[in-house]
C-alpha cells in the first residue's frame, strides 16, 4: 500500500506541472495527517527521523500528454510534455520517495549542473 500525493504546480497562475508522489504506507504510518499539517514532504519526513535525503535517480523523457494531463496543464494535446521519474533515498540508500512529475514542455526549462 502507498501514500499518494498529487500537486499541480503553477507559475503566475498558469499550470506548469503535475506531480505525483508515492511513499510506503507501512514505513510512514501517519504521514498523511502530518503532511496536511506541514504541507511539506521534507518537514513531514523530518518527523520520521529523516532529516537528510538525496536524489538517487532521475529519468526524463518527452512524450505526448494524456487527456487528463492536457486538462490539468491546460495545453494542446499536440504539445509534448516532459515526464520526469525520480527516486529519493535516505542516507542508507533506502528508497523513501518515488516521484512522477509531468511538465508542460513549452513552459519549463531544465538546467543540470554537476554537484561538488
Amino acid at each position: 500500500m502507498s501514500i499518494f500525493i498529487r500537486v499541480i504546480g503553477e507559475a503566475d497562475g498558469i499550470p506548469i506541472s503535475i506531480g505525483d508522489t508515492y511513499l510506503a504506507a507501512r514505513r510512514f504510518k501517519g504521514f498523511s495527517a502530518i503532511y496536511r499539517e506541514t504541507m511539506s514532504i521534507t518537514k513531514t519526513l523530518a518527523r520520521f527521523g529523516i532529516h537528510d535525503y538525496m536524489r538517487e535517480t532521475t529519468r526524463v523523457i518527452a512524450r505526448n500528454p494524456s487527456e487528463e494531463e492536457v486538462q490539468h496543464l491546460r495545453q494542446s494535446a499536440m504539445t509534448p510534455i516532459l515526464a520526469v521519474e525520480s527516486v529519493d533515498v535516505d542516507r542508507d540508500k533506502r528508497p523513501i520517495v518515488y516521484h512522477e512529475t509531468r511538465f508542460a514542455g513549452e513552459r519549463v526549462q531544465f538546467v543540470v549542473k554537476r554537484g561538488d
